[in-house]
């Protein structure tokens, strides 16, 4: 249950809410991925797989962990450790305004507790995040991300339902619908659905310059009724309200259902082997009332089914009962497509901004440009297979311990880039690259004794930092190696500055 503290007293929001099913359908006609038809929670099984988070990427922050206790196949428990991860973080503004008269500003900011965790269904990995925020509002967000299941194509051939990633392969396309189940219960069980459409006002004596317009409400009464689509173009949205309880206005209190992202309609052939599963998703919402054997809107048995049970049977069975005050239960189905080309492969699918390097991006937009980005940076990891460091048995890999070597060697190319090519922060890498200047500051790390920035001119510069060789530096002690070498390169055009206490003395940098 979720409730609200509002006024001192607890209000109850919603009894639960949950993803019953997700549907992925596959627009691909080839034999490799016309079968692909998956319900992902019936099927799949998401709670079973469901990750164990970690602290840093998949976390960040003031955390606390909650484990899950499911069952497997045979019916045994398993524990999934870290399996939720709850924490609070800042995304803005709550409310602002500036009196026009005085100039004075008021603001608050806004904080919101986030409960989260994420699945890995084959290919794909689904970030399930749940949002409370401090104004009552709770919202949903799944971030779609993982790899593509790729196809084979002939070299030469261009894919009809599909995309170009790499030269005989290509990306299916396919749609996702996710149908999120909400059990109400708002300020008790005594709920009604209400739908608003804003309508223009016909000009007349009532509105002479034509410009009045309303939001008109109508009450879904029957579960017949309660079979919805979305429409962008009337703002409609839906309302949950309790005609039982007054607020402050005399009005029924009430809990606005707002759908977000694209609303999209399954693109199969209704009569195909997939039309026939794709009956949870013909509609945008469906208003039932609650039954305890009706939870799933893929049907109880969902394995290889054909359509013959789930939400869609559930709202025929039940057209006639009254939806005006009573426990309600709504299925909001959420979709997008996936149209997989060389532009989005690594389905960075999360509709957010992106920084990299102080450059902001929109996803899933600027997919292309993100590549193109991220591949014209120097990138430095564990090597293995160079020159012994330091004598004959010196070690010839650095897994274990050379990471932060690698991360100060990427800050350093980075800066030269930016100091040394034209284009600077905007350089972008293309595979005829003739620019001297680029093949110069490359070869200044690469993994040969006499580069200068090699792992090898580390290690034995780390020496005067009392390391030894192999052994793992810190942040301030790579700062410092660097800081020594850079002294001498480039005819003293680049200097290496290391913040002590996170201070810059700015007159050093003069």
């Amino acid at each position: 249950m979720v409730e609200y503290f509002d006024q001192n007293r607890w209000r109850p929001i919603l009894y639960r809410a949950a993803i019953s099913e997700m549907w992925v359908p596959y627009g691909d006609s080839s034999r490799g991925h016309s079968y692909k038809n998956a319900y992902d929670v019936g099927e799949a099984g998401m709670g079973l797989l469901t990750n164990s988070l970690v602290l840093g990427c998949d976390c960040l922050g003031e955390i606390r962990y909650l484990d899950a206790v499911i069952n497997n196949n045979q019916g045994q428990a398993i524990l999934l450790k870290n399996a939720v991860c709850i924490h609070e973080e800042d995304i803005g503004i709550l409310w602002k305004h500036t009196e026009f008269v005085t100039q004075r500003s008021h603001c608050r900011r806004l904080r919101r507790l986030v409960v989260s965790s994420i699945i890995t269904v084959g290919n794909y990995e689904y970030g399930l995040f749940w949002y409370f925020l401090q104004d009552g509002a709770i919202h949903f967000e799944a971030k779609l991300t993982g790899i593509i299941a790729p196809g084979a194509i002939e070299s030469g051939q261009t894919p009809v339902s599909g995309g170009l990633v790499a030269e005989g392969l290509y990306g299916p396309h396919h749609q996702h619908f996710f149908n999120m189940r909400i059990d109400w219960m708002l300020d008790g069980i005594n709920n009604s659905l209400v739908e608003i459409n804003c309508e223009p006002l016909p000009r007349g004596p009532d509105n002479p310059e034509g410009n009045a317009w309303i939001a008109k409400e109508r009450v879904l009464e029957t579960v017949g009724e309660a079979r919805r689509q979305h429409d962008a173009t009337k703002g409609r949205f839906w309302k949950i309200i309790n005609p039982k309880v007054k607020n402050h206005v005399n009005q029924p209190v009430g809990y606005k259902l707002v759908p977000s992202g694209p609303a999209c309609y399954p693109l199969c052939d209704l009569d195909s082997t997939q039309g026939g599963r794709s009956a949870l998703a013909r509609y945008h919402l469906w208003g039932t009332r609650y039954h305890p054997e009706e939870f799933f809107a893929g049907g109880q048995f969902p394995n290889q089914s054909k359509g013959d049970d789930g939400v869609a049977v559930y709202s025929e069975k039940h057209k006639d009962e009254s939806l005006v005050e009573c426990d309600l239960v709504t299925c909001l189905a959420a979709s997008m497509f996936e149209r997989n080309g060389a532009d989005n492969i690594n389905l960075s699918e999360m509709h957010t901004e992106l920084y990299i390097l102080g450059v902001k991006y929109k996803t899933p937009n600027d997919s292309y440009a993100i590549t193109d980005d991220i591949i014209s940076r120097f990138w430095f990891t564990y090597r293995s297979g160079f020159a012994p460091i330091g004598g004959p048995s010196g070690p010839t890999k650095d897994a274990g311990w050379g990471c932060m070597m690698r991360c100060g060697q990427m800050m350093l190319a980075e800066a030269y880039l930016r100091f040394f090519l034209p284009a600077g922060r905007y350089f972008r890498w293309r595979p005829n690259i003739t620019d001297p200047m680029y093949w110069e500051i490359l070869n200044m790390f690469i993994d040969k004794r006499h580069s200068s920035y090699s792992i090898h001119q580390i290690v034995q510069m780390g020496n005067s930092e009392g390391k030894t060789i192999g052994q793992w530096f810190g942040p301030n002690t790579i700062a410092q190696v660097l800081r020594r070498i850079a002294s001498n390169e480039f005819d003293k055009q680049v200097h290496v500055h290391v913040a002590m206490d996170n201070t810059l003395v700015l007159n050093e940098i003069r």
